[in-house]
Order: C-alpha cells, then structure tokens, then sequence
C-alpha cells in the first residue's frame, strides 16, 4: 500500500489537504525554524533540527498503515506549497466495548 493509498486526499474551495511529499520537506524545515511557528506546536523542538523534515515525512504512510494517525499538508490550490500541516491522532485507547460501533 502507497502513501496516497493510506491518506486521503481532502479537497475545500481554497486549500487542499494532501500527504506530505519528501519534496515537501524543505518547506517544513523553514516553517519550524521560525519560533512563531514553532511555539504554536506541541510535539516539535525548537530549533528545528536541520533536515528533520525528512525523517518525519518518510514516517507517514507506515503511521498511517499502523493506524497511528494520518498527516496532511495544507496547501492552497493556486500553488501546491504547503502552509502547514493537519494531523488526525488515532483514537487506539478507546474502551473495548466501543470497538467497531463507529
């Protein structure tokens, strides 16, 4: 199973939320070398490693596959450069008397 068979595609009138492509990952890098960015964020250090963007890329479709989560890029239509990401964690601690009601 691809990347793209694992995270959907979700499409809006102005953005698309896409998966992350490796070619993505210079853009990431930028976007969390900036403190303002990076302070809004929970999981990501500051400073930003240099080149960590690939690494966390590369991990999405195996999360994905292991039903871990799915990750997005937001980006709008008009450039297919990313402005951001959006992820959906996995809901796994849920009771076992819920399992497959959904």
């Amino acid at each position: 199973m691809t990347i793209d068979e694992c995270i959907p595609v979700i499409v809006t009138p102005r953005l698309l939320l896409r998966p992350f492509a490796i070619e993505d990952a210079p853009v990431v890098d930028d976007l969390l070398a900036t403190p303002e960015v990076s302070e809004t964020t929970l999981n990501v250090a500051y400073p930003y490693p240099e080149g960590a963007a690939v690494a966390w890329i590369s991990s999405h479709d195996q999360q994905a596959r292991d039903d871990l989560g799915l990750s997005w890029a937001i980006v709008r239509k008009g450039d297919d450069l990313p402005i951001g990401p959006s992820a959906l964690a996995s809901t796994s601690g849920m009771p076992a008397e819920v399992w497959g009601t959904g």
